[in-house]
């Protein structure tokens, strides 16, 4: 998955880790190092998380696994509480102009939270 990017979308030029911002640009661009993309690259034998058994894209590592619940939770209640909806494509830049600052803020803690900043 990738974000198709047609417009101007808010990177943070200010964050303390430039690791973020690459990691944030993967993601978008959907070269993430997830377990799918991993296989893709003949890097690992199974694109499945370790912890569900299911193929590990974005989409499940942010959304649906069971490892990152608390982050992600908490993740999800910051963009819904700010009027976001919690979508792989609104966290990734799609979200109003207005809110992108702070939704790449929030997701951006929420890569360092989980770890994936070293993985991903």
């Amino acid at each position: 998955m990738y974000l198709e990017i047609t417009e101007y979308i808010y990177v943070n030029h200010e964050m303390k880790r430039p690791e973020k911002k690459v990691i944030i640009f993967r993601m978008r661009t959907g070269h993430g190092k997830t377990k799918k993309m991993l296989k893709r690259w003949n890097m690992t034998d199974s694109s499945d998380c370790n912890v569900c058994g299911v193929e590990e894209n974005l989409q499940h590592i942010i959304m649906e696994c069971k490892k990152y619940e608390t982050a992600t939770s908490r993740l999800k209640e910051q963009v819904e509480n700010r009027g976001i909806q919690f979508r792989i494509k609104e966290l990734l830049g799609k979200a109003a102009k207005n809110k992108q600052r702070e939704t790449v803020k929030y997701l951006g803690q929420c890569v360092k939270d989980t770890g994936l900043i070293d993985a991903l």
